[in-house]
């Protein structure tokens, strides 16, 4: 059940942001730190210093990069760079939705941009008090699945928790179609440091006790290996520096990152923390750079993965189940800084 209310967005006022593309942010977990030097460096007023501010030496308790967004958010108001809508609205951003919706995508947008990924943004607000009412009464019996954003939820919750105020029950969602066409669903690919050589040898032994295991030949075969897997097969590939090796386990009832979290990665956590050692884990969405990063000796190793599907986060929510830490990049990340809830 979905109980959604609308409201007085704030965003960037037209008259004093000339380009609004360059105030606008990808979610803050997906900013690398070029990234994040590249938006500060866009415009002063880009979203990223309330986002993801940096750090500073000297930072205390007292200042620092949340003290600073508190007073970012707070001047570019007084300043009217961001301005209030008037009215309580639901916002609409491009994509191919329901004829509701179509209908309100009709009028000029509040704000159409292209991204630096070359990818155009459009964002309406609908205020019409029977429409609004249409929508409200069109999702209380949809069942949602919370594809990112998890901690925002948690936090969100837990934060109406201590408020008495009604209107704290709500954080600003953007909901879409689970099946729509323009949705693509990365994988995140693992990379792991810190693993010695003796090590290393001793997981190549183990998985093939439990794996089928087969050797690739090069970089460019990872792929057909992969999307070659059939229904009930876990299939993963581990990327090292000397050899390539195709993973495929048949039967199990998990996800293929289940798979390798479960039987490599906690084993070989634990085996690192007996000899007082210690592995670290990155992701990445990006497959080149994952070997890169391997070939270049900044990784031990890295685990090539397949997308998980539709059908995979369905199920898997439908069970009552929570979906593995970084198991799914969804495409494209929706922008930061185009509509704001502030209370």
């Amino acid at each position: 059940m979905a109980d959604i209310i609308p409201f007085r967005g704030t965003y960037y006022n037209p008259a004093n942001i000339k380009d609004l593309s360059k105030v606008v942010a990808p979610p803050y977990d997906v900013i690398s730190p070029e990234e994040q030097d590249m938006l500060y460096g866009s415009d002063p007023y880009n979203i990223v210093r309330i986002l993801l501010g940096k750090d500073y030496p000297g930072d205390n308790d007292k200042e620092n990069k949340y003290t600073r967004a508190c007073r970012f958010l707070e001047d570019w108001q007084k300043k009217n760079i961001l301005k209030k809508n008037e009215k309580e609205s639901i916002y609409v951003y491009s994509q191919h939705v329901e004829s509701i919706l179509e209908e309100s995508m009709k009028p000029q947008p509040l704000i159409d941009i292209m991204d630096y990924q070359g990818i155009n943004n459009r964002l309406w607000h609908i205020s019409d008090k029977d429409t609004v009412k249409a929508i409200v009464r069109l999702m209380k019996d949809k069942k949602l699945f919370i594809a990112d954003g998890h901690h925002r939820y948690e936090v969100g919750l837990n934060f109406s928790k201590l408020k008495k105020d009604p209107r704290y029950g709500y954080i600003l969602t953007y909901f879409t179609n689970l099946y729509a066409d323009g949705i693509v669903i990365l994988p995140v690919h693992r990379l792991i440091s810190g693993v010695s050589n003796g090590m290393a040898a001793e997981l190549l032994k183990d998985t093939e006790k439990t794996f089928t295991v087969r050797k690739i030949a090069s970089k460019s075969d990872i792929k057909g290996f992969l999307s070659s897997a059939g229904p009930s097969e876990r299939r993963f590939v581990l990327y090292m520096r000397h050899r390539i090796m195709g993973l495929s386990l048949e039967g199990k009832d998990l996800l293929d990152v289940d798979v390798l979290h479960d039987l490599i990665i906690e084993p070989l956590r634990k085996k690192a923390e007996a000899r007082h050692e210690k592995i670290s884990i990155d992701f990445t969405k990006d497959m080149d750079y994952a070997i890169n990063e391997v070939d270049g000796k900044s990784s031990s190793f890295s685990a090539i993965l397949n997308p998980v599907s539709i059908s995979q986060i369905r199920d898997r929510a439908f069970s009552g189940k929570r979906m593995s830490q970084k198991s799914t990049y969804f495409y494209p990340k929706i922008l930061t800084g185009l509509v704001i809830n502030v209370f």
